[in-house]
């Protein structure tokens, strides 16, 4: 769901797809790094799934809430001083903050995503994480042909927050659904809810707080 970078090769001018390729290339560090940090949670919670599951999910959801609470705050940050740091450290590319700040904001949905997916996959219900995956994938393809005639290019990075902000949420809904019985209304889960949206919702007024660079 990752594609703008994608999106940008296939039908954007070489300016462009140099833009999309510098910002694409922040992106990866800071989803590995997320990924990394992410992965002794996940080994801990398939073991704590095969013993308890509504312990397994309530530790989930609290990891995810908080983790992905601080991966916003370092995200919304991030995507603040990216177009400046870009512009000084990379000035000929000249990366418009339109690009760079839904790009930066979807790095808020891996910590979310490497958690619940942890609880589809622990939980035996991998044919409903696939069909989520599938359904932010298909929303991945269709966003950009559908934005491009108002957003130009800038209708990949839009796509790229949305269908990770989908993805999430589907997450999200689906844990809840099939294990909210077990975990009451815990705070936690409209927190994971929430940072995705928040990270769609604060995109266009941040991209007024950065400087455009021509």
């Amino acid at each position: 769901m990752a594609s703008a970078r994608l999106f940008a090769v296939i039908d954007y001018s070489e300016a462009a797809v140099a833009r999309y390729g510098l910002v694409a290339s922040l992106y990866q560090v800071g989803a590995s790094v997320i990924l990394a940090a992410f992965v002794p949670q996940t080994v801990r919670l398939y073991r704590l799934l095969a013993e308890d599951v509504p312990a397994g999910v309530s530790l989930a959801l609290r990891h995810a809430a908080i983790g992905g609470s601080v991966v916003f705050g370092l995200a919304l940050i991030g995507a603040v001083v990216a177009v400046p740091m870009l512009a000084w450290l990379f000035p000929k590319y000249g990366v418009q903050a339109s690009i760079a700040i839904p790009v930066v904001l979807s790095v808020v949905n891996c910590a979310i995503v490497s958690i619940l997916g942890s609880v589809m996959i622990g939980t035996g219900n991998a044919r409903t994480y696939v069909l989520i995956l599938g359904v932010s994938f298909v929303a991945s393809m269709i966003l950009p042909v559908g934005l491009s005639p108002w957003l130009a290019s800038d209708a990949a990075a839009i796509s790229q927050l949305l269908a990770m902000s989908t993805n999430s949420v589907l997450l999200v809904i689906a844990v809840v659904a099939k294990f909210g019985h077990h975990t009451g209304r815990q705070v936690t889960a409209w927190v994971c809810g929430s940072l995705p949206l928040a990270a769609v919702v604060l995109a266009h007024p941040l991209m007024s707080l950065t400087i455009n660079f021509p």
